[in-house]
């Protein structure tokens, strides 16, 4: 990690604080995103999904259970980069303790500030039904 953030390389980065994290559905929100039949790809996504809150929790998750999809970020941003709300920002020097600030080390990376989730979940249900 240290040498990607000392490195020259423009980084496109996707916080999950606040950004990423925007992309949640809850346990119902998933089944009718996703359809309760278990086939293909949404199939596995909704057992994927189920999986993760009992990793997590240690439970099955009930029906207001809420968990972010992180991963569908970078993803979407690639299908239509007008789902997201990017801002240029310095880059700070990777500190291995968590206590301290990095300086500024001169470069400038790509970071989303907000996504469409509506947008994104949309396309992704479209896509979905496609299939």
């Amino acid at each position: 990690m240290i040498i990607t953030y000392d490195s020259a390389v423009p980084l496109i980065v996707f916080p999950c604080a606040d950004v990423a994290q925007s992309l949640t559905l809850t346990s119902t929100g998933a089944g009718q995103l996703l359809g309760t039949s278990g086939e293909g790809i949404a199939g596995f996504l909704l057992h994927r999904f189920k999986r993760h809150f009992i990793w997590s929790f240690g439970a099955n998750p009930p029906p207001d259970a809420v968990l972010s999809i992180w991963d569908l970020a970078p993803f979407a941003w690639l299908v239509n980069p007008e789902w997201a709300v990017m801002n240029e920002c310095p880059r700070r020097r990777f500190e291995t303790n968590p206590l301290r600030r990095g300086k500024f080390n001169g470069y400038l990376d790509m970071v989303a500030q907000r996504l469409d989730r509506e947008a994104i979940f949309a396309d992704f249900a479209s896509r979905l039904k496609a299939k």
